[in-house]
């Protein structure tokens, strides 16, 4: 993958002007020939998969595969954009080479008993390594964060028929992660290397248990299913106050947790279709939640909170929709989840103290804790009619807000968005042009943690940050001359238009061409 290139169009404040270079080993400020390209966001990727199955019997497959990616370097945009002083504020931020490994064996035998008609089993290993990799402009200390996992799973996964109308699927899953992390710092100049704090702690441990079980019903127009997961989590870990007086030193949380679901679909009269299902979900903190030490931004260290609680949400959705006389297809959907002991990032201190020195910038101490509540809800809706013969014209809208117990907005809530499009459908071709549109979000509606990346946002007239509204003009055709080939293309943003998602470090792409073949033996 290449440098990134983006839209011209309104582009001049994502502009990237100048990147850092070296010139007889000292850093410098170099002019960017073309500021359309982001200097600084291309690596390379590799990856190579394997499986094989063998057929034991007639009730018995055995399964292996090998899976392996690895990457270079691959540079942090948002972070090489930064400034301090007026010039840039780092001279390398990379994520080092990501290195995942995985051997998985599988198993399925399918001779039926009364317990099951057929079983599945999966033991996987995987060995996944990854690093951060940072020096400030002029500064001749390299610091490297590297981490590395091994985890081992294994599913037991059941099925069983009662009778042509109920189905029970049941299993149990194990899961174990061991978690080693280092830090070095390294004199580009001196030729030495010194230790610095790690990431997360060292040789720390993130275990999960679960049992599940799911009945599903068929009746003569309506579908019901309901299904029960008990969940069982441990996280063990020891702080290094070597760098950092944490006044707790260990991690040892241990949490259960019971999640359920419900649902129902029914075929009511002239073609209106009704789906609702009612869940609680469970999520318990990582060790990345748990126990980081990491600068979100400069001025602000997230530190750990080893008293973190796990996340219970629980949601409820209901859609109804209709087609009539395949002229018109017509779908609204609503939801909303309640979230008990949501994480969110809030001020806090160390050892009373609410600002500390971290890489030589005072910052303000953060760490994820558990609100009270959060609630999420929405809307989706879809139409879609046809105009002519086989020619439809449609549109999505979909709405999303977020907010905790004290009002302020939750940062995975995005702003509003939706697309339009015109489609034509026949036996062998299939084209359709359509506009994305995503909606504007202003600083007052922004999460907290976001208000602070200026570097990422668009500015205000206050001076504030905030996401800017965009569309993108697209167009595709997938063409099928005959049963054994499928061609592909589409031009995406073909108004060339420089746009920054909402919390992405980096701006999309520029008009480009995507064309594909496909061949079926």
């Amino acid at each position: 993958f290449d440098d990134l290139k983006m839209g011209e169009k309104d582009s001049d404040e994502f502009l990237r002007k100048s990147h850092a270079g070296t010139n007889n080993g000292v850093d410098i400020e170099l002019a960017n020939k073309d500021p359309l390209i982001q200097v600084g966001s291309g690596f390379d990727n590799y990856q190579f998969l394997q499986k094989i199955a063998y057929k034991a019997s007639d009730d018995i497959i055995l399964s292996y595969g090998l899976y392996y990616s690895s990457t270079t370097d691959i540079p942090r945009y948002d972070r090489l954009i930064q400034e301090k002083n007026n010039t840039l504020r780092y001279a390398e931020w990379n994520y080092g080479p990501q290195q995942w490994v995985m051997n998985r064996i599988g198993i399925q035998y399918t001779k039926g008993n009364n317990l099951f008609d057929e079983l599945d089993v999966v033991l996987a290993f995987q060995d996944y390594k990854e690093s951060r990799i940072s020096r400030d402009f002029g500064n001749d200390i390299r610091e490297t964060q590297e981490e590395k996992v091994n985890v081992t799973t294994l599913n037991l996964d059941f099925e069983k028929e009662l009778t042509d109308k109920i189905s029970f699927f049941y299993g149990a899953e194990l899961n174990s992660n061991l978690i080693s992390s280092n830090g070095t710092a390294y004199d580009i100049r001196q030729d030495t290397t010194s230790f610095i704090a790690t990431r997360y702690p060292d040789n720390s441990t993130w275990n999960s248990e679960a049992l599940y079980l799911t009945v599903k019903k068929n009746l003569d127009s309506a579908s019901l299913f309901g299904g029960i997961r008990a969940n069982f989590v441990q996280i063990e870990g020891v702080l290094d106050t070597t760098y950092y007086p944490f006044p707790i030193t260990s991690i040892n949380n241990s949490m259960t947790n019971i999640n359920g679901s419900i649902g129902y679909s029914q075929k009511l009269r002239n073609k209106w279709t009704l789906f609702t299902n009612l869940s609680s979900g469970f999520r318990a903190p990582n060790m990345d939640d748990i126990g980081k030490v990491f600068d979100s931004e400069p001025g602000n260290l997230l530190i750990p909170n080893p008293s973190l609680k796990p996340e219970v949400v629980y949601s409820a959705d209901l859609a109804i929709g209709k087609k009539i006389k395949n002229n018109i297809k017509f779908q609204v959907s609503i939801f909303g989840s309640f979230l008990t002991n949501a994480m969110v990032r809030k001020r806090t201190d160390l050892n009373g103290a609410d600002s500390v020195l971290y890489k030589g910038v005072l910052s303000a101490v953060n760490h994820l804790t558990n609100e009270e509540n959060a609630i999420i809800y929405g809307i989706q809706t879809v139409l879609e009619k046809r105009v002519y013969r086989k020619l439809y014209l449609g549109g999505t809208f979909n709405y999303i807000k977020g907010e905790t117990s004290s009002k302020d907005a939750l940062r995975h809530a995005s702003p509003i968005f939706g697309k339009v499009y015109a489609k034509w459908n026949s036996k062998r071709i299939t084209t359709e042009v359509n506009v994305f549109t995503n909606g504007e979000m202003s600083y007052d509606k922004l999460a907290p943690s976001e208000r602070n990346k200026t570097d990422i946002y668009s500015v205000d007239d206050n001076g504030n940050p905030f996401t800017k509204s965009w569309y993108t003009v697209n167009a595709s055709l997938s063409y099928n001359p005959n049963r054994s080939v499928i061609i592909n293309g589409s031009i995406e943003n073909i108004l060339d238009q420089a746009y920054r998602p909402y919390s992405s470090g980096i701006v999309a792409p520029g008009r480009n061409f995507v064309l594909s073949l496909k061949y079926k033996f």
